[in-house]
């Protein structure tokens, strides 16, 4: 009986072992599991950071407003461009009866687009319009950078080609091809360049104007219908000019008609005394 207990006393203990042998490989393959997977999520995070700072974006907008003093707002358009580090391109100006109109085109810096906009416009009491659009152009920049590789690759081979040529026949043929090649490298090059432009400068059209005094825009209106309405009398009588004659022949025919028409009724009423 106590040999039994002993025996069954030390299954039970080696059984225990066991159990504990077998769930120390599993605790640290979970372990050494969750580690891999941090791991995995922290590679996918910082990949997808870098590429959201790779990103090729272009920020162009509108913007027109109202103001008392255009000239004022045409210099505070001036001081925040060179605040901010951009440039000016279109300005125009335009004068009319009722008010002045400006039209500008700045470029500033792409980190500072969004600033340069909120400041331009805390101060102001009426905007009319105000659009900022944002395109993408990521995969269109990365694909034309292959497509420029790829044309580079394509001219060093043409040229190691034309290094080995013998024949006049074969070079002019390898510099024909050499320079369509060239042709398509210079136009990409080109076009990558002012695509980096345009995502490092965004771009902003800005057209404001100030009301003259209604009183002298009246006046001045009234003015030029006198003189409109006084123009087109002066065509209409030399039109009758020209046709003088006519007028005369017009004139004759007349009299003579009112004249045989009052002796018509002039007899008539003869007739009707003597009756």
């Amino acid at each position: 009986m106590i040999k039994s207990l002993k025996t069954l006393l030390a299954f039970t203990f080696l059984t225990l072992l066991l159990s504990c042998e077998s769930q120390q490989p599993k605790e640290a393959f979970s372990g050494k599991s969750d580690a891999y997977k941090t791991q995995d999520i922290a590679e996918k995070s910082s990949t997808s950071k870098s590429h959201q700072a790779n990103r090729k974006l272009i920020k162009t907008g509108e913007l027109r407003f109202e103001t008392s003093n255009a000239k004022l707002a045409r210099q505070k358009i001036s001081d925040l461009t060179q605040k901010y580090k951009g440039y000016m391109g279109e300005d125009n100006v335009t004068g009319f009866d009722d008010r002045i109109e400006y039209e500008l085109e700045v470029r500033i810096p792409a980190e500072s687009f969004d600033a340069f906009i909120n400041e331009l416009t805390s101060g102001l009491k009426h905007i009319e319009h105000q659009d900022i659009s944002i395109s993408d152009v990521t995969s269109r920049y990365i694909d034309l950078e292959a497509r420029l590789k790829s044309k580079q690759q394509l001219e060093a081979r043409y040229l190691k080609l034309l290094d080995k040529a013998n024949k006049v026949e074969d070079m002019l043929k390898i510099e024909a091809e050499i320079e369509k090649v060239r042709s398509d490298i210079e136009s990409m090059q080109a076009r990558l360049k002012q695509m980096s432009k345009n995502v490092a400068y965004s771009k902003l059209h800005i057209s404001f104007y100030e009301i003259k005094g209604q009183t002298n825009a009246i006046g001045r209106k009234a003015v030029q219908a006198f003189v409109e309405g006084w123009n087109l009398l002066l065509k209409v009588l030399v039109g009758l000019l020209n046709i003088w004659p006519f007028l005369i022949i017009i004139g004759l025919v007349l009299y003579f008609i009112i004249r045989y028409d009052k002796k018509i009724k002039h007899k008539a009423e003869k007739e009707d005394k003597q009756d």
